[in-house]
């Protein structure tokens, strides 16, 4: 089995304007949803007005759990949120559905006297409710949309910070949207780079397949498209193509680099097709 995909980048969602309000209406709707469908057996038999508040207050509660996780946590140690992954992203909301869950215990344990707090049945039935509807909304609306959304993932990706290590100690740090293409060159790569609309390159001893090793991963911007180049695509427009070959050009450059055949059909699903007028570029070395 394939798990490299668990290291793939994933959307770290910030809880500030939109995504918090979602949380609030989530929340809101949660103890709407209880009130009027009464699911699992919760309802008011008193028929009292304050019993119709303390349910609503699991709504309440799921708002001020999920804002302690994601504003409290994060602040005290923002180390833990760094690099964020599928793989951290699934562990983490795993995390978060439990303290929901165990918060949502504690505030009934509360009203019922903490008859049956010891109880593990009792507390693993509401869990279990909590994941039925927990993970749906924290995983499902908050994270998958943007995680299949690859274009925009791409972007978050593209801000990332790596390292790039050559042999002898050598390195580069840079951000991904800073690579433009990197070129083989015998025992050595040419890492070309634009920053702050400068541009420079940068040489390290290191075989190509060594820098594909660091740079391309799930959903990077980052794509071999001959055996001695690795393109960013978010920095490259198609020149000419057909079933066979492609000649790709920097958008704002005069580089032109071909595409071996065995990687057309990857590189013309994330570049624009719109060929442009560029007879009179050359490919520089």
């Amino acid at each position: 089995m394939n798990l490299t995909v668990l290291h793939t980048p994933f959307p770290r969602i910030k809880i500030k304007g939109k995504a918090a309000w979602a949380i609030v209406m989530a929340g809101l709707l949660t103890s709407v949803f209880i009130l009027v469908f009464k699911p699992f057996g919760i309802q008011n038999e008193t028929g009292e007005a304050w019993v119709n508040v303390i349910i609503a207050g699991f709504g309440l509660v799921f708002i001020l759990s999920i804002l302690l996780m994601e504003l409290v946590l994060p602040a005290i140690f923002p180390s833990l949120f760094q690099n964020w992954t599928l793989k951290k992203a699934v562990g983490w909301y795993v995390v978060v559905i439990i303290v929901v869950a165990f918060n949502n215990y504690l505030y009934k344990s509360y009203w019922n006297d903490f008859e049956d707090f010891f109880g593990w049945s009792s507390f693993a039935l509401v869990l279990w409710r909590t994941l039925g509807i927990g993970f749906v909304i924290l995983f499902f609306l908050f994270g998958i949309r943007e995680y299949l959304n690859r274009q925009r993932l791409s972007a978050l990706l593209s801000n990332e910070d790596c390292l790039i290590k050559g042999e002898n100690n050598e390195s580069l740090k840079c951000r991904l949207e800073e690579i433009l293409f990197v070129e083989s060159d015998n025992n050595y790569v040419d890492i070309h780079l634009e920053k702050n609309g400068l541009r420079s390159k940068v040489v390290l001893r290191s075989s190509l397949k060594q820098i594909e090793k660091q740079l391309i991963r799930p959903i990077s911007p980052i794509y071999k498209c001959h055996r001695s180049f690795l393109i960013n695509s978010k920095h490259f427009d198609v020149v000419n193509a057909n079933s066979r070959s492609m000649t790709i050009a920097l958008k704002k450059y005069s580089d032109q680099i071909p595409v071996s055949k065995n990687y057309v059909r990857t590189v013309k699903e994330h570049l624009s097709l719109r060929p442009k007028n560029l007879s009179i570029l050359t490919k520089t070395g």
